[in-house]
């Protein structure tokens, strides 16, 4: 029975860990979500000695890192609603995840090393599909049943396999980043990490499972992320769009308000075909009621013929058409005075 038990448990653990990847995959996932999936299953699998060389020892690839803080994942009153709705969490803090062309990668030297070598922890970071890397040796100063406290060491850099720059770092500085590393869960393929102050820390999700590491799953999960982007900047450019366009209305509406609306409704026409199309109409001025309207010599088209002006107009726009009468109706007191006369309208370049 203790048997079967066992079993059981352990299919429900892999059968979680399945869906866990398959949602860190999916950019548009809710990640509240997943830390609340993460959550249940360490509380639901608790390790007493999360240092287990046997299990920690070996590369980890980066999958996710958290919002909400460390302190949270083992809080027994998490799933209480009434609880969830006073919890300080980091929740302002974006969640981090595996970008297209950049991964990180953590590997453990704890039993497998030389003679001569120390116990140590190298963290990696490539760019574009691993043509450049960055990495940090850290050795290991302390080890408790569930914390690492490491010493960084020193920084290498490479470009295309080969070493180009590396920098010991000098025992004061290395003892001002010396940090404790927190190791909150692991398994055979799912660690879970964080540094030592658990309140003010996330936690960070690495894995060895092949439905994470993979070439063709990790080829899959950067397409769908690129796909994702592409998609985001589409929405905001049409967004930037759509906005430009609503300013633009809102601009012309309050310039008609205070010139007298010389812009008009919008009405509708109807066609022959039974279809009915829009268009603007565009008053040159009332004279009843409008002040700025034109009349006589303050029309700056009064020396073109009827259809001569029509063409004219067809070829402005409505700031240049107002520009126009302007400009008219300052020479006007000028001819008055015999300084000047009527300038025939000048078509704008």
């Amino acid at each position: 029975v203790n048997h079967l038990k066992k079993n059981l448990v352990q299919e429900m653990v892999e059968r979680s860990k399945a869906e866990l990847w398959n949602d860190l995959g999916d950019p548009s996932i809710d990640f509240s979500l997943v830390e609340d999936k993460i959550a249940s299953l360490v509380q639901s699998n608790a390790v007493v000695c999360t240092t287990d060389s046997n299990l920690l020892d070996g590369k980890w690839a980066f999958a996710f890192g958290s919002r909400q803080s460390a302190s949270t994942l083992m809080d027994p009153n998490r799933f209480d609603l009434a609880a969830r709705r006073t919890s300080k969490t980091l929740a302002s803090k974006s969640a981090k995840v595996e970008r297209p062309f950049r991964s990180s990668s953590r590997t453990f030297y704890l039993e497998d090393i030389l003679e001569d070598d120390d116990a140590h922890v190298l963290d990696q970071t490539s760019y574009f599909g691993g043509l450049v890397k960055k990495s940090r040796r850290a050795n290991v100063t302390r080890l408790t049943r569930n914390s690492l406290q490491l010493k960084p060491s020193s920084h290498t850099w490479f470009l295309f396999g080969t070493k180009i720059r590396q920098k010991h770092l000098s025992d004061a500085t290395s003892q001002q980043q010396v940090e404790d590393l927190r190791i909150l869960y692991v398994d055979n393929d799912l660690c879970l990490s964080a540094s030592n102050d658990l309140e003010k820390s996330s936690f960070y999700v690495w894995t060895k499972s092949r439905m994470w590491t993979g070439q063709s799953q990790r080829m899959k999960r950067n397409a769908r992320r690129l796909l994702s982007g592409l998609r985001r900047v589409k929405n905001s450019i049409l967004s930037i769009i759509f906005l430009r366009k609503r300013l633009q209305d809102v601009v012309v509406a309050k310039v008609s308000s205070s010139y007298g609306d010389p812009l008009a409704s919008r009405i509708l026409v109807n066609i022959d075909d039974g279809d009915s199309k829009k268009m603007t109409v565009l008053k040159l001025g009332d004279l009843e009621n409008d002040a700025n309207a034109w009349e006589g010599e303050d029309d700056p088209f009064v020396h073109l013929s009827a259809d001569e002006r029509q063409e004219q107009l067809k070829k402005m726009r409505v700031r240049d058409i107002r520009r126009a009468g302007r400009r008219q109706r300052r020479l006007k007191p000028k001819k008055e005075k015999g300084k000047a006369t009527p300038k025939p309208f000048k078509k704008p370049e």
